[in-house]
């Protein structure tokens, strides 16, 4: 289950990721046994980007009130049309 912090660099990769996991996001150490999957995605590619993108669009208020985990599992495309009601070249345009 916890297959994607083994071997990972702790200081570059889970440290910064458990830092925005608690600190920026809010959540609770505790809620990674439902999705230890996050320590195998970027956060600069998609962890990061897809968070503010839904509190920017008003579909996450800050402190991941109504935030969906599996909104961080999927492609851009499913993320945009599943959870970003559609709105795909605004998310393009905001992540870069």
């Amino acid at each position: 289950i916890w297959g994607g912090i083994l071997g990972a660099d702790v200081e570059n990769n889970v440290v910064p990721k458990l830092k925005f996991w608690t600190d920026v996001m809010k959540l609770e150490i505790s809620d990674l046994k439902y999705f230890a999957n996050y320590f195998r995605l970027s956060l600069e590619e998609r962890i990061r980007p897809r968070y503010y993108f839904l509190v920017y669009a008003g579909y996450v208020k800050e402190g991941s009130q109504g935030l969906n985990l599996n909104s961080f599992r999927c492609s851009d495309r499913v993320f945009v049309n599943s959870y970003a009601f559609g709105q795909l070249s605004v998310y393009f345009n905001f992540k870069k």
